[in-house]
């Protein structure tokens, strides 16, 4: 590390708590211990169930963490991480690797070996207290949704709940060996909080079980070297919990970005973060975009190879990374469930992949003023939609190729359909205006992301596009 890095990442952590709290001898020893690991966008940089061997502190850029409901295996936003975000700290103190951060944009981390962090929360307060007596957000999300999936709730907003829990939690440790809680001092008999187990060994309970000490569980054993974790909730969110009166809140935009830290290390040689650190194979190679005029395709025969060709598609657009072991798992997973791809499921992986997406209506005539790329059903599959105009449409269906077709014939469709008989709610429903989502793709602020269900539009397609010419595709392959 040059000495420009250092005195900056000295800098840098002299200004953010809780690390300003620490001596400046000790701070100046910690900008040389840490190294610097530049991440392109949609890398991942941590993940679930894989311990990393380094904490990292975002220093530019954004990340976001993600966390997966137990109920359906579908990855959720939990928050966008801005610069002086500490992630994987929560990995080490319950002992169990529950992070998933990707990376929104090009991003640089300091990181510190976990051993180097461990010793900094032993040997000072301050960040004792910030990291091991704090419940995370994904701590919170991690045991409540193990709650709501053992008592077969299938509705309710994860998220919303986990953070609310998160903000009023109580930390509380207990130390390896026999203990009688009758004869301690301690929060967790007479509290009126629900306390679950989230880290550590105690003989005949599992993690995210509850602790029920006036059931007479006044005993217990910590097995092992590791204390116990336990996180207290506080009556009101445990009762909506266990009543399941959790409310689905209205979609949100995502936040604004915040301004990136004033020392930037733009003009220094950062080395790109590699796949050990999250104990996935990683090909270092830079993604490039597709070049101008040629639209990337990949085919692909089964449900399974369609689907993950539409996100293949979409990275060799869009020049981002491809996580073909991730995407492929979540799609297979969730073809287990289901028989096609939902378009919610497509919006996850999208937020998988680092796209952020907002939801609005399209009618059928407003197709050719869409931009594209854009997601679209397709009989019973999915399809990108690249090129849209008053002339045509292109359009990549992996199972049969390149298609181009007239938009006005698909419009006088939907209006005929839209006209034919049936039953009120199902005239209804075909004059229905699809929704469709919308978003930023980051660090390419100019290009629009979108996956569309057309409703009526989508017998549209099923029917138009089945006779139309498909394009010379060897040169997209």
């Amino acid at each position: 590390m040059s000495n420009t890095i250092r005195e900056a990442v000295e800098q840098f952590l002299a200004q953010l708590a809780p690390f300003n709290q620490l001596p400046p001898a000790i701070i100046t020893q910690l900008a040389a211990q840490v190294q610097p690991l530049r991440y392109r966008m949609g890398q991942i940089i941590m993940v679930r169930d894989k311990q990393p061997p380094r904490v990292s502190i975002l220093y530019e850029g954004q990340a976001r963490s993600l966390g997966y409901d137990p109920r359906n295996g579908l990855p959720v936003t939990l928050s966008l991480l801005q610069s002086g975000a500490v992630m994987g700290w929560i990995n080490l103190v319950r002992g169990i690797p529950c992070e998933t951060t990707i990376a929104s944009t090009e991003v640089v981390c300091l990181t510190l070996l976990n051993q180097e962090f461990e010793h900094l929360l032993q040997e000072f307060p301050p960040l004792h207290r910030e990291f091991r007596e704090r419940c995370a957000p994904i701590e919170a999300f991690d045991l409540i949704g193990k709650r709501l999936e053992q008592q077969a709730q299938a509705e309710g907003d994860l998220k919303s709940l986990s953070l609310a829990a998160a903000a009023t939690a109580q930390v509380f440790h207990l130390s390896p060996g026999q203990h009688d809680l009758s004869l301690e001092e301690n929060p967790l008999l007479g509290s009126d909080r629900i306390w679950l187990l989230s880290g550590g060994e105690i003989r005949n309970l599992a993690v995210a079980s509850q602790l029920c000490p006036e059931a007479g569980t006044v005993e217990l054993e910590v097995v092992g070297s590791r204390p116990a974790r336990l996180v207290g909730l506080v009556p009101d969110e445990w009762s909506q919990l266990t009543a399941g009166a959790i409310a689905t809140p209205a979609p949100q935009e995502s936040p604004e970005p915040s301004l990136e830290s004033e020392i930037a290390f733009a003009d220094e040689a950062i080395p790109f973060a590699q796949a050990e650190l999250v104990g996935e194979a990683f090909t270092p190679s830079q993604p490039t975009a597709a070049a101008p005029g040629k639209l990337p395709f990949v085919r692909g025969k089964t449900p399974i190879e369609a689907g993950v060709a539409i996100f293949q598609m979409l990275s060799q657009y869009f020049g981002m990374p491809f996580r073909r072991e991730i995407i492929q798992r979540v799609v297979g997973e969730q073809l287990q469930r289901q028989e096609s791809l939902s378009l919610n499921v497509c919006g996850a992986i999208a937020e998988l992949m680092g796209l952020n997406a907002q939801l609005v209506t399209v009618p059928a005539h407003a197709i050719p003023r869409l931009s594209a790329p854009a997601l679209v059903r397709w009989q019973d599959s999915l399809a990108l939609l690249y090129e849209v105009s008053d002339r045509s449409l292109t359009i990549a269906v992996p199972e049969v190729g390149l298609l181009r077709r007239p938009p006005k014939p698909c419009r006088n469709l939907a209006e005929r359909r839209g006209r034919g008989t049936g039953t009120p709610a199902q005239k209804k429903q075909r004059n229905a205006p699809g929704t469709v989502w919308t978003g930023l793709v980051p660090a390419l602020p100019l290009s629009l992301f979108k996956y569309l269900d057309f409703g009526i539009c989508g017998l549209l397609f099923r029917a138009a596009l089945c006779p139309s010419q498909s394009l010379d595709d060897s040169d997209h392959h």
